[in-house]
């Protein structure tokens, strides 16, 4: 028993450095969880997308922690992590933080290590996210019986808008101006559009 409390206390020393004091997925403060898999130390909302894939996951102060793992943890942490799979994040890209909706946080893991497409390694992000203009489907929520819809998208830096069309095969008329609203987020550098329902 004193082996596994002091794997603890080590544990709890790594989340003193400033570099693991924080959620590795969301910055959330005092991340309580650990993948023994990645080597971060992570918050109770990212632990559950983490196990998920097979990352596998374990609590700093209610589970058993073998040596072995331990050492794995103090090789790694959260600056480790963030230099192997966040080398080549876009500028462009937004980072959740941990108010963010969990289906954020989940595509930002997933990207970052099921799809590890920001280690430079890949062909992420496609040309066709950082050309200017970007064309696609999305899912609209309406706003009478919360049932989503299908919606056309177009981004547009150079007219810097973001549409959506009720049809898919509508090219030229706009039916909807964005403005600030709820549903769906996309991040460029300096602006944040938002998809609402009116």
């Amino acid at each position: 028993m004193s082996n596994l409390s002091r794997n603890q206390k080590e544990l709890l020393e790594l989340l003193k450095l400033a570099v693991n004091s924080r959620c590795a997925d969301c910055a959330a403060p005092d991340p309580g969880w650990a993948s023994y898999k990645l080597g971060v130390f992570v918050c109770l909302t990212c632990s559950g997308i983490h196990s998920g894939l097979s990352s596998r996951v374990k609590s700093i102060k209610l589970d058993s922690w073998e040596d072995e793992q331990v050492e794995f943890m103090k090789s790694r942490g959260n600056d480790h992590a963030k230099a192997v799979y966040e080398k080549a994040v876009p500028a462009y890209y937004y980072r959740p933080r941990e108010k963010d909706c969990v289906i954020l946080r989940e595509q930002w893991i997933l990207a970052k290590y099921q799809r590890k497409e920001f280690t430079g390694e890949t062909k992420y992000p496609p040309v066709s996210y950082t050309a200017g203009f970007y064309e696609g489907m999305l899912w609209k929520k309406g706003k009478d019986n919360a049932q989503f819809f299908k919606r056309k998208f177009v981004l547009s830096q150079r007219e810097f808008t973001l549409s959506y069309y009720n049809k898919e095969n509508v090219s030229s008329q706009k039916l909807d101006e964005l403005h600030t609203g709820r549903a769906f987020c996309i991040w460029s550098r300096h602006v944040k559009y938002k998809i609402q329902d009116e």
